[in-house]
């Protein structure tokens, strides 16, 4: 507990020995204040130095960490330019594949056709075309 004073009740003397033990006893109360008034400030400087550090360490990480993350992005970035140009370049094949590809289409039919007519004729030729034979003569029956 704290007493009228200020000071703990356990630094309050209990006993009363007149005017001379009463200035004894607050300066040695004052003596003990100050001591621990000097532990707080000293306890605050300690804490105030940790949190400096830490600052320092956290800023140093930062630094670090940016470093890091523009390299990072320098590599995206060069993999994003050659995955654009070699989309770019997947596209034209694209329309060389495609084009052939009709090409290829059209000849297929254009010799499907073309096979379909010969046959049609040949068949016409074969079937209709060929001379009857003259009776044999010469032969008996």
């Amino acid at each position: 507990m704290v007493g009228r004073s200020g000071t703990p009740d356990s630094q309050m003397s209990t006993s009363s020995k007149g005017s001379a033990g009463t200035k004894s006893n607050g300066l040695e109360t004052a003596q003990t204040a100050i001591k621990n008034l000097d532990r707080m400030i000293a306890g605050m400087r300690q804490r105030r130095a940790d949190c400096g550090n830490q600052i320092q360490e956290d800023t140093a990480e930062i630094e670090r960490i940016t470093k890091e993350a523009d390299e990072i992005n320098r590599k995206i970035n060069h993999i994003k330019s050659a995955r654009a140009e070699r989309v770019k370049r997947r596209d034209e094949l694209q329309g060389i594949l495609d084009h052939h590809m009709a090409l290829m289409k059209a000849s297929i039919k254009s010799a499907s056709t073309l096979i379909s007519n010969t046959n049609h004729s040949s068949r016409r030729l074969v079937s209709t075309q060929l001379p009857k034979g003259r009776p044999n003569y010469l032969s008996k029956k």
